[in-house]
């Protein structure tokens, strides 16, 4: 192997190094940092927190709800195309934040802005084009990112607001990665809350779907979907068929 070759094997083996165990090792390094921050109504991209303690969670609430005869909305936010609006200068802010080390943030930051992306078609590729926001695709980091970029997000809007409890602790959402489930005695309230919602995810590059919305406005008298900010409904949706 001629010394040109060596050379071309040595940058090669350190791009894979970057592309494949850089974010793996950087992964170990901020994750505790990441959990500390997230709240137990979080259950995305966790460990021991799945799909079924998220659902379990919504119909033990449920359940209880109709045995003590209290009131209690429910809406289903879905954020439009969430994992590629989360802005990278917001998402640099908050991991400072957080206590996370400036080389680590350096190393995430080149991760993500120096990307650029070309289309292969027919004819030929285009050009080099930058991408200015979203988590990487296939990136071992972008799901626990995602995590704080949310739980950020959520804290932000909704501080103060919430009326619905549970052994005295208000408890206003269940969150899986990019669905948010918000829970609310008044409706009213849960008016106040997308609203607050609308307003402090456009801070962060978010749009909520409104078209995909649904709500249960209350458990005890009629389970009607409807959406919010449009006049058009939704049609029925029982609890458990929702709630799994």
């Amino acid at each position: 192997m001629t010394k040109k070759e060596e050379q071309a094997l040595l940058i090669f083996e350190m791009k894979i190094f970057r592309r494949i165990y850089g974010p793996k090792i950087l992964r170990r390094k901020i994750e505790n940092k990441i959990e500390d921050v997230l709240g137990e109504d979080q259950f995305g991209f966790r460990r021991r927190k799945g799909t079924r303690d998220a659902t379990g969670m919504l119909r033990i609430i449920s359940e209880r709800t109709l045995e003590i005869d209290e009131e209690l909305s429910v809406c289903f936010i879905d954020w439009q195309k969430a994992f590629e609006r989360v802005n990278w200068t917001k998402l640099m802010q908050i991991l400072k934040e957080i206590g996370i080390d400036w080389r680590e943030r350096r190393l995430i930051s080149n991760l993500y802005m120096a990307q650029s992306v070309k289309v292969r078609l027919n004819r030929g590729e285009t050009r080099s084009v930058k991408i200015g926001r979203g988590v990487r695709q296939g990136c071992c980091l972008s799901p626990i990112l995602f995590n704080l970029y949310s739980e950020y997000l959520t804290k932000e809007a909704l501080e103060g607001l919430g009326d619905f409890k549970i052994g005295g602790q208000i408890i206003h959402t269940v969150i899986y990665a990019d669905d948010l489930v918000l829970l609310v005695k008044e409706e009213k309230l849960l008016q106040d809350m997308i609203d607050k919602l609308i307003e402090i995810g456009r801070c962060y590059g978010m749009e909520i779907n409104v078209e995909k919305n649904k709500t249960i406005e209350n458990f005890k008298t009629t389970i009607a979907s409807r959406n919010y900010h449009r006049t058009k409904t939704t049609g029925e949706c029982g609890i458990f068929q929702i709630f799994g």
